[in-house]
């Protein structure tokens, strides 16, 4: 088997923003954050990394981790009045429990957020969030669960920000024929066609009512590093589907000149019909990759 040759990267974390890392039986690994209950970094048994994450983190309290799968909460993008993304990804979540499944091998690890007066002065509601990743060699499961803890409804949109390595020869499928908006073009709306979307251009893409599985397909490049040739991406609960992939002109806080070629992110999301929850209700979403041979 070809060990997949990843950027360099330097030691995960820092004594502000600590990362932990958790094994699967079979020896993948799993690395998370406190920090906006960070999913970092999915290791095959082979070393091979499955997520993206920025070399040039700063790892400061303050800041949201550029890579691996943030948190979106309890806003997408700039789509209200709260802040971009709203406050989930750079809160500090409790981590709720962590191991290896003694009946299948998984490791797991769960971690949650309350609101705090933090949240309240921004969001007036209380709620509780919780992040559960189960993995193997073969997939990682994301499920997030959001709680009314308070007396009154509230509605939210939300993504699992998932950011996956990728090269530009890579390409995804499975979204032709969706409405789409298009963010990168004043919100316009169109239909996706059925053509793979190639990653050699920026992109920025909500897409609705995305029910299908969709597939990160390897090109030349991606085969060459040593990737699975394939990741097969599956979401229930979340209606609507992401793709973005930044131009090497955005200069983004935390990522590398280079870092715009490293990666895909495509993302678990609700965001064209926010969800509505009335006290005591809770509300659960799930993103499963699947490393396909």
């Amino acid at each position: 088997m070809t060990t997949a040759a990843s950027p360099a990267q330097p030691p995960l974390g820092s004594e502000a923003v600590p990362v932990v890392t958790v094994a699967a039986r079979d020896g993948a690994r799993l690395a998370f954050a406190r920090q906006g209950g960070t999913l970092c970094q999915w290791w095959g048994r082979d070393g091979a990394e499955r997520l993206y994450l920025s070399p040039a983190n700063p790892w400061v309290a303050t800041d949201a981790i550029r890579g691996g799968v943030p948190v979106i909460f309890p806003q997408f993008a700039a789509r209200g009045p709260l802040p971009k993304h709203g406050f989930a990804r750079t809160a500090v979540w409790a981590v709720v429990g962590q191991g290896v499944d003694e009946t299948d091998g998984c490791g797991w690890v769960t971690m949650a957020l309350d609101d705090t007066p933090e949240t309240r002065a921004v969001w007036p509601h209380p709620f509780r969030l919780e992040l559960t990743a189960r993995f193997d060699d073969d997939q990682l499961s994301i499920r997030l669960d959001v709680v009314n803890s308070g007396s009154a409804a509230f509605a939210f949109t939300t993504a699992l920000h998932s950011y996956l390595r990728a090269e530009v020869s890579d390409r995804v499928t499975g979204l032709g024929g969706l409405e789409v908006i298009d963010s990168a073009d004043g919100d316009r709306r169109l239909r996706a066609d059925d053509a793979p979307i190639p990653l050699d251009a920026p992109i920025d893409r909500i897409f609705l009512n995305a029910r299908a599985p969709v597939t990160l397909a390897r090109g030349d490049a991606g085969l060459r590093a040593g990737l699975r040739a394939s990741l097969l991406i599956e979401q229930s609960g979340f209606c609507d589907a992401v793709v973005w992939k930044p131009a090497a002109t955005d200069r983004l806080p935390a990522l590398p000149p280079d870092g715009h070629s490293r990666f895909v992110c495509v993302e678990a999301a609700v965001i064209g019909a926010p969800v509505a929850l009335d006290p005591g209700q809770r509300w659960s979403g799930t993103q499963t990759l699947r490393a396909l041979p």
